[in-house]
């Protein structure tokens, strides 16, 4: 009776300092809101729905524009000039990029952003297409080991060396066009109080049973960074931002045989695990990001391996080949660099 008396007054004092640091941490987040909110003369400003038209080149005066979801934030974005405001009024999920070109205060007001695929992320900068230059790439004449399908491999491990030739592969010359841009680094935009969260990478596809190639399970994606930067600066300020989990590898199947006697038969290979994915990314050479002590920036953890198929079950005399696991992703660092 003692003893579970002493663990019920153990486990009441943990749930009531567990409830405590609980409110202490909302206070805190509440009191550093209003300590950055500080800084902003909201007499102002004059307030502006998405659904409200305001010709903001024509008014002197300058505006805060409420957005309750993705539709709305990509209009009022756009509608905002220099120093005006964006606030959110709810947790949105975007279903399409936001690109944000001018210099504005994005106030999350305390709520989060979902980004759920690569293509509907936030961009923040603005470039401008300049010229195009052409480039050859001459790739010389070489020998590469193929397999029965064509396909060039790196190594034939274990596998019956019948199942591989030499392939003569002739001098070929390709063809790149290089885009080349002007960046604007006057944007100097302020991200505050709120979360950006990426969702998972998309998984690599499980192979295909009974096929002759696609037996192997497919690597999964890495999740882009929920946030990248064109060109500018990005003030961060009481934000938190994560980048998303890497995505899983398929597992393998087993391959079809060639003969019902021999050939063919292998398990396939789980796919790997992605890498997490950043936090923020950068166009290459240009933008920057600055933060305060209030916000925090991780990278996403790597997704798990897929695993490996059997072996075809029908063969008469000679199994196929074993499979390997897939790697699991690795996790980039605590923070983006």
């Amino acid at each position: 009776m003692k003893n579970q008396k002493t663990s019920k007054n153990i486990a009441k004092k943990v749930l009531i300092s567990l409830i405590w640091s609980s409110l202490l941490s909302m206070n805190f987040a509440q009191a550093r809101k209003k300590e950055i909110n500080k800084a902003i003369n909201y007499d102002d400003y004059t307030q502006v729905s998405a659904n409200q038209y305001v010709d903001s080149n024509k008014e002197k005066k300058l505006f805060i524009y409420y957005a309750e979801d993705a539709r709305e934030l990509s209009l009022v974005v756009q509608r905002a000039k220099e120093n005006d405001i964006v606030m959110l009024k709810n947790d949105i999920t975007l279903d399409s990029p936001i690109f944000i070109e001018t210099s504005i205060i994005f106030d999350l007001n305390g709520h989060k952003i979902t980004v759920i695929n690569d293509e509907n992320v936030l961009f923040f900068g603005k470039k401008t297409f300049d010229h195009v230059e052409k480039k050859e790439i001459i790739h010389p004449g070489h020998w590469e080991v193929q397999d029965r399908f064509g396909t060039k491999v790196s190594s034939i491990g274990t596998r019956n060396s019948s199942e591989f030739s030499s392939v003569w592969v002739q001098q070929s010359t390709e063809h790149s066009y290089i885009n080349f841009y002007n960046y604007d680094e006057k944007l100097n935009s302020v991200v505050k109080n709120g979360e950006i969260l990426r969702a998972k990478g998309q998984n690599g596809k499980d192979g295909i049973e009974n096929s002759n190639k696609d037996y192997h399970g497919k690597d999964g994606l890495v999740p882009n960074a929920p946030l990248h930067i064109i060109s500018g600066t990005v003030r961060l300020e009481n934000m938190k931002i994560i980048g998303g989990k890497g995505g899983n590898g398929g597992n393998g199947k087993y391959q079809s045989l060639w003969h019902f006697l021999f050939g063919g038969g292998n398990a396939g290979n789980g796919g790997n695990g992605a890498n997490g994915g950043r936090a923020y990314s950068f166009e290459k050479g240009h933008g920057r990001i600055v933060k305060d002590n209030f916000t925090v920036l991780k990278n996403g953890k790597g997704g798990k391996g897929g695993k490996k198929g059997n072996v075809n079950p029908n063969f008469w005399f000679f199994p196929g080949s074993e499979g390997k696991n897939g790697q699991d992703g690795k996790k980039i660092g605590s923070e983006p660099t």
